[in-house]
């Protein structure tokens, strides 16, 4: 026996609340903000990770702009956090450098779970059809030809932030 839906069904939802878009400036922001590819890296390698990364935030299921700003700053956190314990087993490093870059992990891995934490409490709130992702709309191969290009990442330069144009 069904239980009664008083017509309210997972369409009649859906039609009301359409499913959040993932912003292609988001993600090439967050494509900005994590370290560049290897010089030497194929497009087909570039595609493969641009669309890991693109899926690793559609996961966590952003509903609203505001829920997609934190899945996407998570991801960066996650990138760098991968990369400063991967630049540990880089040869000749003393044990000083070892010791900040595992320090530097560690409070990296910190900001990850407040992230976490942040972005379940904004799943908490009313928003239209949590979790519903729709990530079709993006061209990875346009974001991956992009990722690491010059001009598309931003410098610090003394106390402000320049962003190189082209």
């Amino acid at each position: 026996m069904s239980l009664p839906t008083n017509g309210i069904t997972p369409e009649v939802i859906r039609e009301m609340m359409p499913p959040y878009q993932l912003s292609a400036d988001l993600l090439a922001a967050m494509f900005a903000s994590i370290p560049p590819p290897p010089p030497d890296a194929t497009m087909a390698w570039r595609q493969e990770r641009a669309a890991r990364l693109v899926q690793e935030v559609a996961g966590l299921m952003p509903a609203d702009a505001p829920q997609a700003r934190i899945a996407a700053a998570l991801v960066i956190v996650r990138e760098a956090t991968d990369e400063t314990f991967a630049r540990v087993n880089t040869p000749g490093l003393t044990v000083e450098q070892i010791c900040r870059l595992r320090r530097t992990g560690s409070a990296l891995t910190n900001s990850s779970a407040v992230l976490e934490r942040l972005l379940a409490r904004h799943q908490q709130k009313p928003v239209p059809f949590f979790g519903t992702v729709l990530a079709d709309g993006i061209d990875v191969a346009a974001v991956a030809a992009g990722w690491g290009a010059p001009g598309s990442r931003r410098e610090d330069v003394g106390e402000g932030v320049v962003v190189r144009v082209g």
